[in-house]
């Protein structure tokens, strides 16, 4: 009873202005920690809609979520570092641009704020990134079964044949690979732009353009996305900070609670998960956040009006 009871405890958030559930709160976090340390991703990619599902203002779920990210990915960063898991060389790189990108970011995110537009805009751009990326998951993962059943081997794609032509070769020992630098600098900048408007560092996108497009192994993918997004975000953080003053500690501070949990959970969940399948999987349940935020685009609000009386 005592369990229920602290579930539904309802917390109020200064910053949203509003009550919520607690532990459906921290629920959250550990749902999204779980994806973050299962599969090297940041998880703000489900995060902000989902906090926009439970009432949370955009603009306060994008800023916030950072400090959720900020500690899955510390978290995974660790357990990385101990496994040597981690090319800082390319994290350096793409930190470069992400920084470059996280600037000009927050720039477009206070200019659509001033126009009015930004609660629009963020569900807008989810919906558009969340379909795409998991439309791209499905088509990826159904070639690569039907590579298999054909008994065909991947081939090289034409963005990492392009990335080799272009000047700044540089080698990257412990990944084994030699390459532009402005490959990883590329997706840094994206990364960067995407984390300071959206809340996200686009893992989801991040993490298939480091194996496919830089030809990075798998085993060092994780620990690299999780180095470069965790000094991204915490940028990014400290000029939401300074800038829209719209993070709320309290739901921060829950958030974080859960995803260390769920991070740790989705780590040691690796050694049984199949590839494929898991894939497919989140590719799923990703096409269905999107859906769903696009009926926030559609269907109207209960309350369209409200009436604020002045002193």
């Amino acid at each position: 009873m005592s369990r229920i009871i602290l579930y539904a405890m309802p917390v109020y958030l200064p910053i949203a202005e509003m009550s919520v559930s607690a532990g459906a709160v921290v629920l959250l976090g550990i749902v999204v920690g779980f994806f973050s340390g299962l599969f090297g991703i940041g998880g703000g990619a489900l995060t902000t809609p989902l906090l926009i599902f439970f009432g949370i203002p955009p603009v306060v779920a994008v800023a916030t979520q950072t400090c959720q990210i900020i500690a899955s990915s510390t978290a995974g960063f660790i357990s990385q570092l101990q496994r040597r898991g981690i090319d800082f060389k390319i994290a350096g790189h793409m930190m470069t641009g992400g920084a470059i990108g996280a600037v000009i970011g927050l720039g477009i995110f206070q200019l659509l704020r001033m126009l009015g537009q930004i609660d629009l805009a963020i569900k807008a751009l989810y919906m558009v990134l969340l379909g795409g990326i998991g439309v791209s998951m499905i088509v990826e993962i159904t070639r690569s079964y039907l590579r298999r059943d054909a008994g065909g081997a991947p081939t090289e794609n034409r963005v990492h044949r392009w990335l080799k032509t272009l000047p700044m070769q540089t080698e990257y020992p412990v990944s084994g690979i030699t390459i532009s630098r402005y490959g990883p600098m590329g997706i840094g900048f994206v990364s960067g732009i995407l984390l300071a408007i959206l809340g996200t560092g686009a893992g989801f996108m991040v993490v298939p353009a480091m194996i496919y497009f830089l030809g990075m192994p798998a085993l060092m993918v994780t620990g690299t996305s999780m180095l470069q997004l965790l000094v991204l975000t915490s940028l990014a953080a400290m000029m939401h900070a300074l800038t829209t003053h719209a993070i709320d500690l309290i739901l921060g501070a829950l958030l974080i609670f859960g995803s260390v949990i769920g991070t740790i959970l989705g780590l040691r969940s690796t050694k049984y998960v199949h590839g494929r399948p898991a894939r497919l999987l989140l590719a799923a349940i990703i096409v269905v956040v999107a859906i769903r935020m696009g009926f926030e685009l559609v269907i109207p609000p209960h309350d369209p009006y409200t009436l604020s009386i002045g002193h």
